[in-house]
């Protein structure tokens, strides 16, 4: 059985960094069933990624919105599932978010609930959601109204 190495985002071949919408990104999404019509859109999401080996590994966009924000497209690899890349990546995203003057961030998810939860995130109603939040592309028409709305507060 082939061991998954641990992701220790430190390491110099492990980074976390800003990167482009580029297809590269948009297989990675497409590959975790997340949704790719609107991350083209100019300057309304920073996206953060992982390389390993030259392959993009993970990623995770914050789509700021006056001092609220939108976490998403959040996904990893399958090979480096389970290894703490995705915390890391969650981490890294609230904390420029946090340096840009966001105090909350929102997120909405039908798989991972139990994993955000994990990371001190809360379950709201969906009518709980900010103005702001509400008029994004994400909130308003690309996840579905089954989805869990999720906050924390920075």
């Amino acid at each position: 059985m082939k061991k998954t190495p641990t992701i220790n985002p430190g390491r110099s071949d492990m980074q976390i960094i800003p990167i482009d919408a580029d297809q590269s990104l948009i297989e990675l999404l497409n590959r975790a069933g997340l949704a790719t019509s609107d991350i083209n859109q100019p300057g309304s999401i920073c996206f953060f990624g992982c390389h390993q080996s030259g392959k993009l590994i993970g990623s995770v966009g914050i789509e700021i919105r006056k001092k609220s924000a939108m976490l998403r497209s959040l996904a990893t690899h399958e090979e480096v599932r389970n290894t703490g890349l995705g915390r890391a990546l969650v981490e890294h995203a609230e904390l420029n978010a946090s340096h840009m003057g966001v105090s909350d961030i929102y997120l909405l998810t039908t798989t991972a609930a139990d994993f955000f939860e994990r990371l001190g995130y809360e379950q709201l109603c969906r009518e709980q959601a900010p103005d702001a939040i509400r008029k994004t592309t994400q909130f308003s028409d690309l996840c579905p109204t089954t989805s869990n709305l999720m906050r924390k507060v920075l």
